[in-house]
């Protein structure tokens, strides 16, 4: 429908006409054709931004030719000009039709399209363009070339990537005022028309100021002649010396003679203009006198006089009925930007009050008045009224603007077009009108010449046909159910009432017949019983209609129509009737037909109601169906005695069989009757026939119950069977291997539940069943034992197991055991020796070999589940070694330590090793220790240790671990567990020939495959962890990507010292190992040593500090004394009048325990502690002291011992005596005298192990 096209478009028109007055856009300028008649046509072309897009506007005023062409289009080009050597090549073209936006009372119209450009259409550079449009007025399918127009653009993208004009600016505004000064449009600007404009604008700038005199005017004329040199770019020609400039030529003169400015645009000498009563302001009133005092446009008709009047008076913001200077602006910003909506401009241009709202009188006055089509029409008239009484929610009879929107949004979808554009070639996806153009060359000078003929073309595709040309494809929108009943809902109900669904669907050729059965339809779509059709039953009616579904007759009509007795149900006869049954049917058809009856019958009534007869119609209509008897019937069709049930006679004679069935058949079907004879009557009732017919109509296979089998096999007929009963049922070949044979005994012997040494028909059922599988069969552990007792004497060893192991490899061609895998074993072997013999017996082993065969090997114990955690503590440190036995590899050690200083844990720990590992007798030995420490052992996850490791470049392997506890069995305060781990490394070339090796840790992209917690390479980002020199290889440089595994060189104890990494950091370290300078490769030890063996205690770091607090009450602390060797002698100068606290402190890296004492002769003071121990004493040292005074200090961990002397030397001048009278207090608290909170262990940690290096 067209009905929203011409709304928009009258629209669209007056915005447009009120744009022309104060466009700043790219102007262009038209050429007519002399040859299409005498009537003053001209057109205008012009280009404008709205970024990001570009959009060509082509404006066409055909005078009295638009008699001639009802239909204008115009052809574009877009040429793209090189700015360096000025050639032009066509980059973008086409041809779009221009719909006229003037009255169509007017004596000629106008006309106006648009060329929507994306970026995509734009080129990336600076490009400059000329624009060209070429007219043409169609007629049919004949088209005329009428006029041609060309614009100038420059375009360039802007700092957001956006395009936007560039220099070329000053050629646009040199455009506009080229058309201002060409007073008789025809393309030329002469002398004449140049002076009488100047002179105008003299006087419109200052009414005193005087026009040009005489000479002036020559003056002027002599310039303009200076610029009047021609013009010639390949494209437009002008003439040189013609006494006119044409608009390069115009432009040229206007570079040099304008104040140009490309600011935004100012229209205050407009807005003067239009302020004629000089109030300043602008009214509705001035504003549309100015517009229809415009000879240059057509005027206004009421709809857009209605429309320009409600803008001005929305954008009049005080409310004052004018537009002041800024409002004004604001006005023409909404004119020139499109900033209101569609529904908008058409609710402007209806509202005839200006009360922001529109009634229906002024819809119809508004809109269709523009159409006379649609005013004349009365069912457009009810749509219309309809459709505003639906907008109207409030029900005041006036559209407010949301109102106002939905109503517009409404007739939109009902009786709006969707348009777009398509290729030859595409497929049609619907219905719809193609329109396209097709040129011919009729006088074969070329195609698209101006004189050639152009047909503007209009085909109806169907959904599915193939594009055969360019061109747009329009499909208008589908009138839905609800825009139907808004046009023929008369009385305005909200639903068609029959008469009115009659003159929806009745014409001048409608017979009584298609009457009766529209009234019937009526009522059957009438599904609410209301006697009219709303928009949901409207819409069904007209979806059946469209989509040929035909309509059925309800069942209460149609059983009225054979009901001849009218008592209202169908006897048989009746039915007959219905159905149409010829008088040549069969009895046993009409027996049928009876059956089928009797079916329906529900309530024995021997008729069919109106619910009967409906399911009767439904059967009889589905063409597919199949008659299928009762059961009761089937029976009695084959009960020779009338007894009413079946005996096996009865049923092998219904079979009708073929008396060739071997006696193993008839077995069959009688085991098919006892099967089936649920109540043991040895007859088969209705129900138990038709499962039996079931069942033999459903190509079973019929398996007998396990009872019958077992007795087929049970040869000695004892109701068990034997084993070698078993095998014989099973038909073997006599070519089964012992371990065959000896496997299908494991079998019966898993079923044999009550070790009868027979099965009875379950446990055989049991049997056929694992075997009908295809299965593997699992060995229990047991079966098992016995395969590894090699020496059959009840219990199994360690080598026993491995060489059972390792043999059963090889057979399997698969590789041995390697160690770290046989140590894996004797380490879980330890864990279930319970007595501790060496040998696992009938009791141990199935747990030892239920714990292998485990995924998360929790060896069977609950109790491992819960306690992995809470008998140990998180690891402390870990110290890592490198060492080099061979040529061929070389070794990384890794001693994960962990230190257990609660007394509750560490008993807790002898509790679980004596309750769960040993004999629960509250004693820990030596027996319950080992199985401890295997079951820890257990706990490392071999499988990653070594991932994330690599030397140069290689990985490694693991190829031992251990753990070892000390502390525990002695009864020590403090229990260390060590866990280690062996990682072998691959090395390139002799130990000779190599000079460095590179270690990395790649902690970027770990993942805990299982859950186990692990001991990978995590345990070199553990809270402190020390990385040792070696005798053969030591450290030179660490680099770590990531801040939180970090190392610092630790002289003390020869290594490098990693603090307070994070577990969970990404990223990696890089240890560069260099070998030891004039070493040898170190001897490898024995074969029975291991790094077990190994002592590994490490040296504790010690360090003095002193504070002082001086008379006048202010105080120094954290005072560091020295950087000689703690072994060595220190010296300390003190001032007097002062009192200080001089102490010592000193840190185990393993955390155990450390004592230190000092002595000195005025005083003693000592102190023990795990891990951190420090002791001091407190020196009051008067004014006028001096001399010396020795401290001496003494520490050890237990593997290490050393000592020293702290010198002090009072600075008095010992008038006052000397230091050996002074006040020594001994330290008695747990606190550090003098030191700040902030100032803890943390601190003094830190600062021993970072600045505070000591020397050997």
């Amino acid at each position: 429908m067209d009905q929203m096209a011409s709304y928009k478009n009258r629209s669209a028109g007056a915005v447009f006409m009120a744009l022309a007055l104060i466009t700043t856009t790219f102007a262009g300028i038209g050429f007519a054709n002399p040859s299409t008649g005498s009537g003053n046509s001209n057109m205008d072309t012009s280009l404008d931004w709205d970024a990001p897009m570009l959009y060509l506007t082509i404006e066409f005023d055909p005078g009295n030719n638009s008699s001639y062409y009802p239909n204008i289009i115009a052809q574009y080009d877009f040429v793209e000009e090189d700015e360096d050597d000025g050639s032009q090549s066509s980059f973008l073209n086409g041809t779009i039709t221009l719909n006229e936006y003037d009255e169509p009372s007017e004596p000629y119209n106008s006309y106006i399209g648009y060329v929507f450009l994306n970026e995509s259409d734009i080129p990336a550079e600076k490009v400059y363009y000329d624009v060209s449009a070429d007219i043409y007025g169609v007629n049919g399918t004949v088209s005329t070339y009428l006029m041609s127009g060309m614009s100038h653009a420059c375009i360039e993208y802007d700092a957001q990537g956006y395009p936007d004009d560039c220099d070329s600016q000053q050629f646009y505004d040199a455009e506009e005022d080229f058309e201002n000064i060409d007073d008789n449009i025809d393309g030329y600007v002469n002398w004449t028309e140049y002076i009488t404009w100047y002179n105008d604008y003299l006087t419109m700038v200052d009414d005193e100021q005087d026009e040009l005199n005489s000479t002036e005017e020559n003056n002027t004329i002599a310039i303009l002649s200076s610029y009047d040199l021609g013009f010639d770019d390949g494209y437009v020609t002008e003439t040189a010396n013609d006494n006119m400039l044409q608009i390069n030529e115009f432009y040229e003169f206007w570079l040099d003679n304008f104040d140009y400015n490309d600011e935004e645009p100012d229209f205050s000498h407009l807005f003067e203009m239009l302020d004629e009563d000089g109030n300043g302001n602008v009214s509705a009133d001035e504003y549309l006198d100015f517009m229809d005092d415009d000879e240059h446009a057509e005027p206004l008709d009421d709809f857009e006089t209605t429309l320009l009047t409600n803008i001005i008076l929305d954008q009049d913001t005080d409310g004052n009925g004018e537009l002041n200077l800024t409002e004004f602006g604001a006005f023409l910003d909404a004119l020139e930007f499109a900033l209101y909506d569609d529904y908008e401009m058409a609710m402007f241009g209806s509202d005839t009050d200006h009360n922001g709202t529109v009634s229906l009188t002024e819809l119809s006055e508004g809109f269709l008045s523009g159409n006379d089509e649609m005013a004349n029409n009365t069912t457009m008239s009810t749509f219309f009224s309809n459709l505003f009484n639906y907008s109207d929610i409030d029900s005041d009879q006036e559209l407010n603007s949301s109102e106002f929107e939905e109503f517009y949004i409404e007739l939109d979808k009902q009786t709006g077009s969707e348009c777009y554009e398509v290729l030859a070639g595409d497929e049609a996806e619907e219905d719809g009108i193609l329109e396209y153009l097709d040129s011919s060359d009729s006088n074969s000078n070329g195609p698209d010449s101006h004189d050639d003929h152009d047909y503007y073309n209009h085909t109806e595709y169907l959904e599915g046909d193939v594009f055969e040309h360019n061109g747009t494809f329009c499909v208008d929108n589908q009138m839905d159910s609800q825009g139907m009943l808004w046009l023929f809902d008369s009385d305005g109900d909200g639903t068609l009432s029959l008469s009115e669904f009659f003159s929806f669907q009745v014409d001048n050729n409608t017979t009584s017949d298609h009457l009766q059965m529209l009234e019937f339809m009526f009522e059957g779509y009438d599904s609410d019983s209301s006697d009219g059709l709303n928009a949901d039953e409207l819409s069904a009616y007209i979806h059946d209609r469209d989509e040929g579904i035909d309509y059925d007759l309800t069942d209460e009509q149609m059983l009225g129509m054979f009901d001849t007795n009218s008592d209202g149900n169908l006897s048989l006869e009746e039915v007959l009737d219905y159905l149409m049954v010829p008088a040549n049917a069969t009895d046993d058809e009409l027996q049928m037909l009876g059956f089928i009856f009797d079916n329906h019958d529900y309530d024995n009534t021997d008729s069919l109601d109106v619910l009967e007869f409906a399911d009767f119609r439904f059967y009889m209509e589905d063409q597919n169906r199949t008659f299928v008897p009762t059961d009761e019937q089937v029976l009695a069709m084959v009960d020779t005695n009338d007894d009413g049930v079946l005996n096996l006679t009865e049923v092998l004679n219904a079979m009708h069989l073929s008396g060739n069935e071997t006696a193993e058949e008839l077995q069959m079907l009688g085991f098919f009757f006892d099967n089936h004879d649920y109540d043991n009557t040895d007859s088969l009732d209705a129900n138990e026939y038709a499962d039996f017919l079931g069942y033999l109509n459903g190509n079973n296979t019929f398996v007998p119950n396990d009872e019958q089998i077992l007795a087929m096999v049970d040869t000695d007929g004892d109701g068990n069977l034997s084993l070698t009963e078993v095998l014989d049922a099973m038909h073997l070949s006599g070519n089964e291997t012992a371990e065959e044979i000896r496997t299908l005994g494991w079998i019966f012997e898993h079923y044999d539940d009550d070790q009868s040494m027979g099965l009875d028909s379950k446990e055989y059922r049991g049997f056929l069943d694992f075997i009908g599988s295809g299965l593997e069969y699992e060995p229990s552990a047991m079966q098992i034992m016995e395969l590894i007792d090699a020496d059959n004497d009840g219990s199994v060893s360690v080598a026993e197991i491995i060489d059972f192991i390792n043999t059963f490899e090889v057979q399997s061609d698969d590789e041995l055991l390697t160690p770290i895998e046989e140590e894996y074993i004797a380490t879980m072997f330890v864990v279930f020796d319970s007595d501790g013999n060496n040998l696992l017996d009938a009791e141990e082993f199935p747990m030892f070999f239920n714990a292998m065969n485990s995924d998360d090997n929790d060896h069977g114990d609950d109790h491992n589940q819960d306690n992995d955690d809470d008998h140990g503590s998180s690891a402390s440190s870990v110290d890592v070694w490198f060492e080099q036995w061979n040529d061929e590899t070389m070794h990384l050690v890794i001693v994960e330590l962990m230190v257990i200083h609660d007394a509750q844990e560490i008993q807790e720990l002898i509790m679980i090793a004596d309750a769960y590992y040993g004999n629960n007798d509250n004693v820990m030995d030596q027996s319950e220790m080992d199985t401890l420490m295997a079951y820890l052992a257990l706990n490392i996850n071999t499988d990653d240790i070594a991932k994330g490791l690599t030397l140069d470049g290689n990985d490694g392997k693991a190829v031992d671990f251990w753990v070892e506890i000390d502390g525990l069995i002695e009864g020590d305060d403090v229990v260390f567990i060590r866990v280690g781990q062996v990682i072998e490394f691959p090395v390139e070339g002799t130990y000779e020939t190599s000079s460095a090796h590179v270690f990395m840790v790649d902690n970027s992209d770990h993942e805990e495959d299982d859950g186990h917690e692990g001991h990978g390479h995590d345990d070199v980002c553990e809270n402190n962890v020390r990385v040792h020199n070696s005798q053969s290889w030591v450290i030179s440089n660490v680099i770590s990507t990531g801040t939180e595994m970090v190392f610092s060189y630790e002289e003390t104890n020869d290594m490098w010292y990693g603090e307070h990494d994070d577990c969970d950091a990404s990223g990696t370290v890089t240890f560069t190992l260099e070998k030891n300078e004039d070493s040898a490769m170190p001897v490898e030890e024995d074969d029975d040593w291991t790094w077990e063996d190994e002592e590994m205690n490490l040296i504790p770091i010690c360090d003095w500090f002193y504070t002082v607090t001086f008379a006048n009450g202010s105080m120094m602390s954290d005072q560091a004394i020295g950087e000689d060797a703690i072994t060595g002698s220190r010296t300390v100068e003190l001032l007097d009048d002062a009192s200080y606290e001089i102490g010592i402190f000193c840190w185990d890296p393993e955390g155990g325990i450390i004592s230190i004492e000092l002595t000195s002769a005025l005083g003693n003071s000592s102190n023990s502690s795990s891990e951190v121990a420090w002791v001091w004493m407190q020196l009051e040292v008067p004014a006028g002291v001096g001399g010396e005074f020795p401290i001496g200090i003494s520490w050890t961990d237990g593997y290490h011992a050393e000592s020293g002397v702290l010198t002090i030397i009072a600075t008095g001048d010992g008038s006052a005596g000397d230091l050996s009278n002074i006040k020594v207090t001994e330290s008695e608290s747990e606190g550090l005298p003098g030191f700040t909170a902030a100032f803890g262990i943390i601190a003094l940690l830190g600062a021993a192990m970072l600045s505070g290096r000591r020397d050997d």
